[in-house]
């Protein structure tokens, strides 16, 4: 590729070859995260033992919380139970994930659930 530059009206051509930061001339392809991951927190499906102990109906625990939009706009905790999306039910992690990943950027979440050592219903809001 060249470029053309024009210095008090003299113009100059140069041969110009762009890289990507690994140096290379391949194109970037845009890295695609989905919804899920910029939630910054790790689940896991509760077993019916456990929820039955709990009385409820369904749900999965947070079991931790990283660097993501749940930790930097809400209170949410770890030990978290996730019983809803929105008032829908969720019933496993990969439940939670599909739900989470239909909804576009921007849009407003509620995640309703409880805590083992606090049993009231919580709920928790933000926007992708």
């Amino acid at each position: 590729m060249n470029i053309v530059v024009n210095r008090e009206g003299k113009e100059s051509t140069f041969p110009v070859v762009l890289k990507n930061r690994e140096g290379k001339t391949d194109v970037v392809k845009l890295e695609v995260k989905d919804a899920f991951s910029g939630l910054g927190l790790e689940t896991e499906d509760i077993d019916s033992k456990t929820l039955k102990k709990l009385d409820l109906q369904n749900g999965i625990i947070v079991k931790s919380l990283g660097n993501g939009k749940l930790a930097k706009y809400t209170d949410m905790r770890e030990g978290f139970i996730v019983t809803k999306v929105n008032d829908v039910p969720v019933k496993s992690v990969k439940e939670f994930k599909a739900l989470i990943n239909k909804k576009s950027n921007g849009e407003l979440i509620i995640l309703s659930g409880t805590y083992q050592d606090f049993p009231r219903e919580f709920n928790y809001a933000f926007r992708l």
